[in-house]
């Protein structure tokens, strides 16, 4: 027994060796070279692999890709009486169902971030309605139960954000390092980093929020509108009121350094939202909304996909448990080689 331990766990050592090397998919952000290309006939960068109008709702404003489902994109309009939000499937014919929620100010939202971690909405409503909030944005779980909510303006309902307001907000994306912070757009063209992690006075009372910075838009944006995390790049998406321009930006705390730019999508002139299309096709297919429209397009950009597995959300889950677990049993066979080679 002793003899066959000793030829099996130096073979079973050399293949804990390797299989970093053979699975090196779900260890790192680098999946460009095994994702499957897209279904579109696009391919290259601003390339239309679809257009459909967006049927259940007529004023779109902001769109977000569900990284806690990534089967579904969520819709932000203005309706009244609401709702304001809807899941839509990302798969064709993109069925939809209507989000059920409740809110100060009535059903209006503009722009929204699904919380990767637990899959929670951050929804913004632009000026609220003036009477009983201003400028607001709530979080939801995913029954549609308010978990918080905070005011960024004058203060209607409450104490706005300390540090500074932010006026006419658009649109807002999650940090995906750092879920208590959102950046949030607005029609004064800036974008703001907004700290929300105090959600003390849940559904009954705004909680407390601060602005920590705030960034003027990068090149190729004038007013930025919407804005959304891209976790296979590490960056963040912006669109443009004044162009059909996207722009995909680094990750580096300035919203300065662009990765990549083009016009894209805007059927009538603009695009009020933009999200990334995470679920493995590349290049990295972005949505994109149109307000003036109604009418949702989906085109190529020229960075990577990838898979949400294969994304910096997993390292702190499936990367560092698998190192760990690679690491204590490789000193494991050393050990056992080392007494084995002095007892031989």
């Amino acid at each position: 027994m002793y003899r066959l331990a000793s030829r099996l766990i130096p073979l079973l050592c050399l293949v804990m060796i390797a299989a970093p090397a053979l699975c090196g998919a779900a260890e790192t952000a680098n999946f460009r070279d095994v994702v499957p290309p897209n279904s579109g006939t696009g391919e290259a960068q601003g390339d239309p692999l679809e257009t459909f109008p967006t049927s259940w709702a007529a004023n779109p404003i902001g769109l977000a890709f569900d990284f806690y489902d990534p089967t579904t994109v969520w819709f932000f309009h203005e309706a009244d009486p609401g709702p304001g939000i809807y899941r839509v499937d990302v798969a064709a014919p993109h069925g939809s169902t209507p989000f059920v929620y409740s809110k100060l100010g009535g059903p209006n939202t503009d722009g929204g971030s699904i919380r990767p971690s637990d899959g929670y909405i951050y929804a913004a409503d632009y000026n609220g309605d003036l009477v009983t909030i201003d400028d607001n944005i709530y979080l939801y779980d995913r029954s549609g139960s308010t978990v918080a909510f905070w005011e960024t303006d004058t203060g209607l309902a409450g104490t706005p954000c300390s540090g500074g307001e932010v006026n006419v907000i658009l649109d807002v994306a999650v940090d995906h390092q750092n879920p208590g912070i959102v950046y949030a757009t607005s029609a004064v063209g800036q974008i703001y980093a907004l700290d929300l992690s105090d959600t003390s006075g849940g559904s009954a009372s705004p909680s407390a929020c601060a602005v920590l910075a705030s960034f003027p838009p990068p090149a190729g944006i004038t007013i930025t509108t919407g804005i959304e995390y891209d976790p296979c790049n590490d960056g963040y998406w912006i669109a443009d009121f004044s162009s059909a321009n996207l722009v995909l930006v680094a990750n580096d705390g300035t919203f300065a350094t662009v990765i990549e730019s083009f016009p894209g999508g805007a059927v009538g002139g603009f695009n009020t939202g933009v999200t990334p299309q995470v679920d493995g096709e590349t290049p990295l297919p972005l949505w994109t909304v149109d307000f003036s429209a109604a009418v949702v397009t989906r085109v190529d950009s020229a960075t990577p996909g990838c898979t949400l597995a294969a994304t910096i959300l997993a390292i702190p889950t499936l990367g560092r448990f698998g190192l760990g677990a690679i690491a204590l049993a490789l000193a494991g066979c050393a050990w056992f080689m080392l007494r084995h080679r002095r007892t031989a």
